[in-house]
C-alpha cells in the first residue's frame, strides 16, 4: 500500500481504504498499515478516518 499510494498521489484516502477492504483488510489491519506510511497531513487524515471507522465497527470477538 505504501508504494502504491506514493505512485498514485492523486488517490484520495477513501480510494485507499476501498482497496484495503477489497483485499480483505479490516479497520484494525488498515490502521496498522496506515501507521507505517508516516506523518504527512494526508496520512494523518487517513489514520483519523480509519480510527473513526474502527470505533464505529469494533472487532467482533467470539467468547
Amino acid at each position: 500500500m505504501d508504494g502504491y499510494s506514493f505512485s498514485q498521489p492523486t488517490m484520495n484516502n477513501m480510494e485507499l481504504i476501498g482497496i484495503g477492504e477489497y483485499l480483505g483488510c479490516n479497520e484494525t489491519e488498515l490502521l496498522d498499515l496506515a501507521s507505517m506510511l508516516g506523518d504527512s497531513p494526508k496520512n494523518l487524515e487517513l489514520l483519523k478516518i480509519l480510527s473513526d471507522k474502527e470505533q464505529i465497527h469494533p472487532l467482533k470477538t467470539t467468547p
